[in-house]
């Protein structure tokens, strides 16, 4: 079959070849091409560092971050962590509270950050009092993290519900803290 063009077909033709080579393949590029995305990714991944990965500063928007060694579950049954040699990731913790020494599952983001996948609302921290709290207040706890669960450095402002009028805790006291909609409650302390 064969398809010839009248005269002024072949002139818009040609009219709609030039914008399609001027617009489209000739198009500039973009900061953030599409093609070059990244699919997400998973992993098993453990914080260098024995304070763990700090948090994000109050009303900032700059994350915290650090280098974590990468693991995977091998295939022996049941199956069992294992380091990937020479493989480390930043991570970027835009949390409130730095993430400790433990295990967490991170995810790569389609523009190849880091970060921790968080699979719940709520969070545990641990930490010893820094001043004596009563029933209902809010008062300062230090973080303690790490394998060696040692001071981090950082401080909570923690919120008691589980003590009766009058109770106290001390001020050095180990306590278990919750965190619960964007807020922190002492969920068990040292008698």
């Amino acid at each position: 079959m064969v398809v010839l063009l009248s005269e002024s077909d072949a002139v818009k033709f040609r009219q709609m070849w030039r914008w399609y080579k001027k617009n489209v393949l000739n198009a500039p590029a973009r900061e953030e091409p599409p093609d070059t995305f990244l699919p997400p990714e998973v992993y098993f991944a453990k914080a260098q560092s024995a304070s763990g990965i700090p948090a994000k500063s109050e009303g900032d928007n700059e994350p915290g971050s650090g280098p974590c060694d990468i693991y995977k579950l091998d295939n022996s049954v049941p199956p069992t962590l294992v380091a990937i040699s020479s493989f480390e990731k930043t991570v970027y913790n835009f949390g409130e509270t730095p993430i400790g020494q433990d295990w967490i599952t991170i995810g790569r983001t389609k523009f190849g950050k880091w970060v921790p996948v968080y699979t719940s609302d709520t969070q545990i921290v641990f930490g010893k009092m820094d001043e004596q709290i009563a029933a209902g207040e809010t008062k300062t706890m230090s973080v303690w993290g790490g394998t060696t669960l040692s001071d981090t450095g950082e401080n909570l402002e923690v919120t008691d519900w589980l003590l009766s009028g009058g109770d106290t805790i001390a001020s050095g006291k180990k306590v278990i803290c919750v965190r619960y909609h964007g807020s922190w409650y002492i969920q068990a302390a040292e008698c």
